[in-house]
């Protein structure tokens, strides 16, 4: 297959994607970058026709792209993508059969994780102890991570000038450090007021700084 063979082939199936299944243009051209490495595959293999291609030849194609340094993650995407080309292939008549077997090919290695229910959640937000720095501290924490929906690394960065109690607004620096402005709820106001007011100052020295959140030494 030549370049701009394969080039309007792609083309075509981005047209299918986006017109005619109807999907955003960032998930268009995922699906279409996905693609590239196949190419690169067959001519390295000198495979010239995509009816070349069985359930050998695409084993060979996933292990290369382990080969090449791809996590497994991003390999068992490149799959779901292919199985949408080749689907895609055959509804065109290109291809004869979809040559991947319906499952067994690569699997994830991690699992999804399990979510807490709002019983359970409600259990662990309230379970700290607010009468001393440490439970007072922790209540705050999770009030934050579960009512305003931070990561972990958003509240730890988080510093006193980025709280607004009265507006009940939050600047938070994100990945890429992007910051955005979080809204916070009541019920993470006040424990997030009854840390700074009542129990932060009782800890906070000059190894402080403008720490939000600290640890039993101050730090």
């Amino acid at each position: 297959m030549q370049d701009q063979q394969w080039k309007s082939l792609l083309e075509e199936y981005q047209y299918h994607l986006k017109v005619e299944k109807g999907l955003a243009d960032l998930t268009v051209r995922n699906y279409r970058t996905d693609q590239s490495p196949l190419y690169d595959y067959m001519r390295l293999k000198r495979i010239n026709h995509l009816n070349e291609l069985d359930r050998f030849v695409l084993r060979g194609y996933l292990a290369w792209l382990s080969e090449l340094g791809y996590v497994r993650s991003s390999i068992v995407r490149k799959l779901s993508a292919l199985r949408s080309f080749l689907r895609w292939l055959i509804s065109q008549a290109i291809i004869d059969k979809d040559p991947l077997p319906s499952r067994g090919v690569m699997k994830r290695d991690f699992r999804l994780p399990r979510f807490l229910s709002q019983d359970e959640v409600a259990l662990l937000v309230q379970s700290p102890d607010t009468s001393n720095f440490m439970g007072s501290r922790d209540r705050a924490l999770l009030e934050l991570l579960y009512g305003a929906g931070l990561r972990v690394s958003e509240a730890r960065d988080l510093d006193m000038r980025d709280v607004n109690l009265l507006t009940q607004e939050l600047r938070v620096i994100g990945k890429g450090s992007k910051q955005r402005v979080v809204l916070m709820g009541t019920a993470a106001r006040d424990a997030l007021s009854n840390y700074i007011k009542s129990m932060r100052p009782k800890i906070a020295n000059s190894r402080s700084g403008n720490a939000l959140f600290l640890n039993r030494f101050g730090s």
